[in-house]
């Protein structure tokens, strides 16, 4: 076996655990106890933790105009996406 062979090998070996979904689900758990706990310790409006905004948004999408708002957000985000197609195309050709 060649030293190449043996680097991939252990590469391979050493990588399992970084397959799958188990990388994207603990990273998102790790966010959110991260996340969590800062907001326990910081006891501040500034920062509410995940528990506070996830009320938030239920309640703002039932009662409030979360949706309107979205929409007004996802329609300048396109306007703007349009705008800067439109002066890129030229400038390319």
């Amino acid at each position: 076996m060649t030293t190449v062979e043996a680097r991939a090998r252990a590469r391979q070996q050493v990588a399992w655990y970084m397959r799958g979904p188990w990388v994207s689900i603990l990273s998102v758990v790790l966010f959110l106890a991260v996340w969590f706990l800062a907001a326990y310790f910081a006891q501040s409006r500034l920062l509410p933790g995940p528990v506070e905004v996830v009320n938030y948004v239920i309640e703002e999408s039932l009662h409030g105009n979360l949706i309107f708002q979205l929409g007004i957000t996802l329609w300048r985000v396109l306007a703007a996406f349009v705008v800067a197609w439109s002066s890129a195309v030229p400038s390319a050709c």
